[in-house]
């Protein structure tokens, strides 16, 4: 058993590499050992969305791997980890999981993962998405990983990048069982917003009342025709306790 609880990080080509770095940035503050493998294609992206450097970014991980390195500690099952996420995780990289194909160090210890029966999280990075992209997620997640689109969560009420970035991290750690601050939980409705909605439903039936809308059974609706004719028709209408109305009419009338 391993004497820390060890978390495998694969982060690929795809775009959305700082949900990578955000995650070891957080794993730091957590007792948790991560291992890191960083693709070719990652190593520009980094270059071309971020200001971080690549050494500074491997520096973030415990240990650090060769994405070439299909002999390293991280491809046999023997070595126990709490699970791995690819984050963000490229098409290229899904096809290759979901495919069982191991050609390199991050899609061998993806698929260990899976095979040991472990957590597999893919921050899949695309859109739009056709068909044969679909498959592919369907295919993983029929092998076991966790397909986890980084969509941002609008309720949180992020006003900032780093806000939605820390959200996403925050949830795909709560997703993996770790637990951190990262993320803000759903707690429900806001009361201010039931509340308000309380009052306007108070006002509308104060004002029916007061108007004796509710004391009568029918109203005249006037409509016009598709040729610009008007014409009028009887509704007949009941309401229950909520104030929800209820209408109803001849299905020979002529209205809208």
């Amino acid at each position: 058993m391993a004497k820390k609880n060890r978390l495998v990080v694969g982060i690929s080509g795809a775009s959305g590499v700082i949900l990578g770095i955000r995650l070891l940035e957080m794993l730091r503050q957590i007792d948790i050992e991560t291992h890191l493998i960083v693709s070719p294609a990652a190593n520009a992206t980094i270059a071309q969305e971020t200001k971080w450097k690549i050494s500074d970014v491997l520096a973030l991980a415990d240990i650090t791997y060769n994405h070439a390195d299909i002999g390293a500690a991280i491809a046999s099952g023997s070595f126990n980890t709490q699970g791995m996420a690819v984050i963000p995780c490229s098409i290229k990289t899904l096809s290759a999981i979901a495919n069982s194909y191991a050609n390199d160090l991050i899609t061998r210890a993806a698929d260990v993962t899976l095979k040991e029966g472990r957590p597999l999280l893919l921050v899949v990075r695309e859109t739009p998405l056709h068909p044969g992209h679909l498959h592919l997620m369907s295919q993983s997640a029929g092998a076991g990983a966790i397909i986890f689109p980084p969509v941002p969560a609008f309720y949180a009420n992020p006003q900032s990048i780093d806000d939605i970035v820390d959200n996403i991290v925050g949830r795909v750690l709560a997703r993996l069982g770790i637990e951190n601050t990262g993320y803000e939980e759903w707690r429900g409705m806001t009361r201010c917003f039931v509340d308000s909605q309380i009052h306007l439903s108070f006002m509308l039936r104060e004002s029916l009342l007061t108007n004796g809308l509710l004391s009568v059974s029918t109203m005249t609706l006037a409509t016009t025709g598709k040729n610009g004719e008007t014409h009028a028709a009887p509704v007949y209408f009941v309401t229950d306790e909520d104030i929800r109305l209820y209408f109803f009419s001849d299905p020979e009338s002529r209205h809208g």
